[in-house]
């Protein structure tokens, strides 16, 4: 199926797709109990403490979507960048 990819970097493909589409689930999840929990702090009088949740939630949000779609904003798999400049180092060495 896969001729010219090994087994390891299937994995790891797959391995970065299902951390992007948990990531897609978290959102949503962040959106719709937010959502209910604006409605509830609404109908309860409005003393908006959801806005703390929302923050609190929101910033642990945005870092751990920073960690799956990293490579996304810094132009590229830095990770595997920085594996390759590494490798030709090693080899440049023992040569």
């Amino acid at each position: 199926m896969h001729n010219d990819i090994d087994d390891y970097e299937i994995r790891r493909i797959r391995q970065r797709i299902r951390r992007r589409l948990a990531a897609g689930r978290e959102v949503a999840t962040y959106v719709v109990v937010v959502g209910c929990l604006t409605l509830i702090d609404w109908a309860t009088g409005g003393g908006w403490w959801v806005q703390w949740v929302a923050l609190i939630w929101g910033v642990f949000l945005v870092l751990r979507l920073a960690r799956v779609f990293g490579d996304v904003f810094l132009g590229g798999d830095l990770e595997e960048r920085m594996v390759q400049r590494e490798i030709e180092r090693q080899r440049r060495r023992g040569s």
